[in-house]
């Protein structure tokens, strides 16, 4: 326990002697960071949140997760945007969140933020188009299958022979052909109703709430504060290695005159 004490009052003892040198060093590194976070220009989050409604139930079209035109927001960008201004899209919560990020003022985040509804209309009307254009690709491909599942039907009940009603193999291929014509109806429905929808129809968005902007950084307090800590490190650090080689250096010229 003493050779603790002892120890520790050298240890203060030697951080009281550099006293000066952690000093310099907490300065410093306050005066740097200080410079440095004080010059960045503060950076900014704009964001929009959009909700979208599909009407294609009836058009044999699957439910519309938003990921293609999450895809598409974030492969291009409004051409008048900043080019400092980054652009990004993520779902949330069944609903698709579009923010901007950059280093700009309030203003000019608000002016960027009015380009980005048009322009994810834009790119919602063409996404709408393709899931039509592969919807139709799809409905088109059954309606063939279709076709050719009642022509194999209709063969094999041309082949029965001899011809007679009350045969059960005869009902049910009569039955099935029967079931095929009724779904190749509904395909052919489907499929001109597709062929007259629009993405307007398919996809309608609409924004949730208003726009919000909000200061994302630079945490200039905290940089400090970070800056300071590691500065006293650092200081006394340094104070131990001078006082050890001033010591080591007063150790040797003892000895030599000695």
């Amino acid at each position: 326990m003493d050779d603790y004490e002892v120890d520790l009052i050298d240890y203060l003892r030697v951080i009281w002697w550099g006293k000066w040198i952690i000093l310099a060093c907490l300065v410093v590194a306050l005066a740097v960071s200080a410079a440095i976070m004080w010059t960045r220009p503060n950076e900014y989050e704009g964001a929009i949140t959009y909700r979208i409604s599909q009407f294609s139930q009836a058009l044999g079209i699957s439910a519309f997760d938003g990921q293609e035109l999450i895809n598409a927001i974030t492969e291009s960008r409004p051409s008048s945007l900043d080019a400092q201004l980054s652009l990004q899209a993520k779902a949330e919560d069944e609903r698709i969140k579009v923010t901007i990020v950059g280093s700009t003022s309030p203003s000019t985040l608000s002016d960027s933020l009015a380009l980005v509804t048009p322009f994810v209309e834009d790119q919602l009307q063409a996404v709408g188009a393709d899931v039509v254009s592969q919807a139709m690709g799809n409905m088109q491909i059954a309606i063939s299958q279709l076709d050719r599942q009642k022509e194999l039907i209709t063969q094999r009940m041309t082949d029965i022979s001899p011809y007679n009603p009350d045969d059960p193999l005869f009902a049910a291929l009569a039955q099935k052909v029967a079931d095929l014509e009724a779904a190749l109806a509904q395909k052919q429905s489907q499929l001109e109703m597709l062929r007259d929808t629009s993405s307007n129809d398919l996809l309608v968005i609409k924004a949730v709430g208003i726009p919000s902007i909000a200061k994302i950084g630079p945490n200039r307090k905290m940089s400090v504060a970070v800056a300071g800590v590691l500065g006293l490190f650092v200081g006394v650090l340094l104070a131990f290695f001078v006082h050890y080689l001033i010591s080591a250096r007063e150790r040797e010229v003892t000895h030599k005159k000695a």
